[in-house]
């Protein structure tokens, strides 16, 4: 038993959490960017920009993020895949200024409601 090796300690992991978020966060000619972009991306079905506090490794900083919802469902990360990555690879084409500012993420359909509480929706289609 005392010879057996030691698991070492796993490092903090990443967390993003969910800030209330004002509509200023971004700027109106920011916001008309996203909302052209998501209006020509027919998987598109929402959008938002919400402010989140990040942690890392006993490091946090503030950032903002833009993250969309889809006309199909998201389970998980497999459901999304292929259209996160076109997603991207389009608002890097166009907006390559926002995507490094905001970057792009897909919500999995159980983190809609938190993002509708504390987000600034800037898109739907419904």
């Amino acid at each position: 038993m005392g010879d057996e090796p030691r698991a070492l300690p796993l490092p903090p992991g990443f967390r993003e959490r969910l800030l209330q978020t004002t509509p200023d966060v971004v700027s109106s000619d920011e916001v008309d960017a996203l909302r052209a972009f998501c209006a020509g991306e027919g998987a598109v079905e929402a959008a938002y920009v919400c402010s989140v506090e990040r942690t890392r490794d006993d490091k946090t900083w503030s950032a903002v993020r833009f993250a969309v919802t889809l006309t199909d469902p998201v389970d998980g990360p497999d459901d999304s895949r292929s259209v996160s990555l076109e997603l991207a690879t389009r608002l890097t084409d166009r907006h390559p200024v926002l995507i490094r500012e905001l970057g792009i993420c897909v919500l999995a359909d159980r983190a809609v409601p938190a993002w509708e509480k504390n987000a600034v929706p800037v898109f739907t289609r419904r």
